[in-house]
């Protein structure tokens, strides 16, 4: 090992490594925050039902004078998870989701809505519910209820499911729609740029002549058979 040489092979391939990947990783970033996004994300946050399985036989329900097994609730979020507005005009149609497993739908309602100006309006017919296009500006939200009546086998929760069953919106070609998840962005140049960074603070320890000092008692610590040993003895060679 040259002493005279504190450049070697190996802390110049970290300088390279380190650079290309934050090069890499800055220009992913630029891209990502500036590329135009539409996307529009809808979540089931919760399905409960009015009285659970041992308690079915030990009440008596009825809806308008009918009798009722069980009532099945849905709460879902619709959010602007994207950085442009979806207009009313964006929709070809309204949104339409299909309730699975029940046997009528009795109600749907608005519950809350970030900012609170937000108007929503819908429409149920028998198992089916629809959502009129609405104005959504980034990181809006909207929730609301659905209520549907339901018999006894619907408390099995693997019976009972909300469905999109129609949604067409102008620049969306796939709605994020998913049960108790939010897609986020992706982040992944996040982990790029740490790696850019972190190898570039240990090419700047490395390419301190001082590391040298500190060389035999490493070599000495790690097993002859070590990869990373055998790797920072050939790349102190020299050339």
């Amino acid at each position: 090992m040259s002493e005279n040489k504190p450049f070697n092979r190996f802390v110049v391939w970290v300088g390279i490594v380190g650079s290309l990947a934050s090069i890499v990783g800055l220009g992913w970033a630029y891209w990502d925050t500036r590329l135009p996004k539409r996307e529009l994300s809808i979540i089931v946050v919760s399905k409960n039902f009015l009285l659970s399985r041992p308690l079915e036989r030990e009440f008596k329900l009825s809806y308008r004078g009918q009798p009722v097994d069980n009532v099945a609730t849905f709460l879902v979020e619709i959010r602007n998870t994207g950085r442009h507005p979806i207009r009313r005009d964006d929709f070809e149609s309204p949104l339409e989701f299909w309730a699975q497993g029940v046997n009528q739908v009795v109600s749907s309602e608005e519950v809350k809505s970030i900012p609170n100006d937000i108007s929503l309006s819908t429409e149920f017919k028998q198992n089916k519910v629809f959502v009129d296009p609405l104005l959504l500006n980034p990181q809006d939200m909207v929730q609301f209820s659905i209520t549907a009546l339901c018999d006894h086998l619907c408390n099995k929760k693997s019976s009972v499911d909300l469905n999109l069953e129609s949604a067409r919106i102008a620049g969306i070609s796939n709605i994020d729609f998913d049960n108790k998840s939010i897609q986020e962005d992706n982040r992944a140049w996040l982990i790029l740029l740490a790696i850019g960074i972190g190898s570039l603070m240990l090419y700047s320890f490395l390419s301190s002549s001082h590391i040298y000092m500190f060389l035999p008692a490493i070599l000495q610590r790690l097993p002859e058979s070590s990869a990373i040993r055998n790797l920072i003895i050939w790349s102190m060679r020299d050339n």
